[in-house]
């Protein structure tokens, strides 16, 4: 017994260091001793619900909730398990069942904010907000609770009152706070030295750094921390701005420029309002091109936790697609990020996987097409940034950034949407689609491409 409580021990201390393999591993042994053990298998779910394992997870929690359903954690964190994988009823249930544990009053608004978020970028932000005013009555400071209520008003396309309740964002626990010293943050009034930072994802440090056009006047001098991916592709865009400069990550920046302020790039809306809809992007390359129309393609995006399951149609319903499109005279190819060569061999579409992954050339690719049609990912940013005209398969189910409505984006000029309606199969999506990109392809077909659009290697 002494042995099982030593190796109890050493679990929970690499569990609580966030080695989480180390933990399961022990944890493990554990369990060869005491099968039954609620604690231990409450251990174990945690683990594997925060390694990303979450059928393991689900299934040692839900047996906690059998043996101890008093347990209050348990139930958070199998409703946490749930909502990763997209089974929102399931998780719902699970923190209503939360709520009869006896909570404390702060307790009692963490259980809301992870019930509200259960139906952020769900199609349903006025429950979102019901459900944060709630919450908001046991804690009205919970950063958690006021940043789901953000983003239910920026899917509303309430942008004034979304993006101030946006900047409890720097509060979450996961937000990376960088460190500018005494520097303040910005007001958006002039200033002479400005540092802004990235946030998010490669699609949002573009959808934000559209406004940058708009700090200029604001700012002498503006260094960017970008994600190192896009460092290339920006510097050579922004070449003729003789005030920006850009670097990789935070030490550089700080290392080398003095901020008078600074802010992170999803504050710029709020501090630069309205958006402008800036074509900013320009590849330092130019990509191969052919004298036929070319239709670029992206068919994935996102991850579990940023709800691949809404954006993704299934991948066999674009063959069809394909073939009408290059049917009608038209050269396809592949803008799909990732480990996609198989799959675009079943599309039978050239796949230039190496240049692909450098942005600057992927940039290039997308400008060398005369439309692009893709699901939710960095590719429609880069598009609309780059103003080639790019058609977006929306999910019933999006993320602010696509809003609930309207078939244009309210961030790029040469962006459209076709809407999946709820409860519409992804069939009818890509059948409209078709459609859709039947009527460009007869129209390019007939009008020819103008030369200026011709890039060559």
């Amino acid at each position: 017994m002494e042995r099982y409580k030593e190796v109890v021990d050493k679990a929970r201390q690499a569990h609580v260091k966030g080695d989480l393999g180390e933990a399961i591993s022990l944890y493990d042994k554990c369990l060869v001793f005491q099968p039954d053990d609620a604690f231990l298998m409450f251990c174990i779910g945690t683990a594997f619900s925060q390694a990303g394992q979450f059928g393991l997870s689900i299934d040692f929690l839900r047996r906690v909730t059998e043996k101890k359903p008093e347990l209050a954690d348990a139930w958070h964190n199998l409703g946490i398990s749930y909502r990763t994988m997209g089974l929102i009823d399931k998780a719902v249930a699970c923190y209503q069942r939360e709520l009869k544990c006896g909570l404390s009053g702060k307790d009692t608004a963490i259980v809301y904010a992870n019930w509200s978020g259960c139906y952020v970028n769900e199609g349903e932000p006025d429950k979102v907000i019901e459900l944060t005013d709630m919450g908001l009555r046991f804690d009205d400071s919970s950063a958690q609770l006021l940043n789901h209520r953000a983003l239910a008003m920026l899917e509303l396309g309430r942008y004034e009152e979304g993006f101030k309740l946006y900047e409890h964002r720097y509060r979450l626990a996961e937000f990376t706070n960088r460190d500018f010293k005494s520097a303040p943050k910005w007001d958006g009034k002039k200033v002479g030295k400005l540092a802004i930072h990235g946030e998010q994802g490669i699609g949002d440090e573009i959808l934000f750094l559209t406004q940058v056009k708009k700090v200029l006047p604001l700012v002498d001098e503006l260094a960017i921390e970008c994600t190192p991916r896009l460092l290339g592709l920006l510097k050579y865009s922004m070449r003729h701005e003789p005030k920006i400069k850009f670097f990789p990550n935070h030490e550089l920046l700080s290392s080398a420029f003095a901020a008078d302020a600074w802010c992170a790039m999803g504050s710029l809306p709020l501090l630069v309002w309205p958006c402008v809809h800036d074509v900013f992007l320009e590849p330092s390359r130019a990509y191969f091109r052919t004298e036929r129309p070319r239709l670029g393609i992206s068919w994935r995006g996102g991850t579990l936790r940023t709800h691949e399951y809404h954006r993704n149609a299934p991948f066999e319903l674009w063959k069809p697609l394909v073939d009408r499109i290059k049917g009608l005279g038209i050269d396809v190819i592949s803008l799909q990020y990732g480990p996609a060569k198989e799959m675009a061999e079943r599309l039978a579409v050239p796949h230039d996987e190496d240049n692909i992954q450098d942005l600057d050339m992927l940039a290039s690719m997308i400008r060398s097409c005369d439309t692009v049609l893709s699901v939710c990912n960095s590719t429609i940013h880069m598009a609309g940034a780059l103003g080639v005209p790019c058609t977006v398969l929306v999910p019933s189910k999006p993320a602010w950034r696509y809003g609930l409505t309207g078939d244009k984006s309210d961030w790029y000029e040469s962006v459209n949407y076709i809407r999946q309606a709820k409860d519409e199969g992804w069939d009818y999506v890509l059948a409209r689609a078709t459609k859709h990109t039947e009527e460009w392809a007869r129209h390019a077909n007939n009008r020819g491409i103008p030369k200026t659009q011709r890039a060559t290697a």
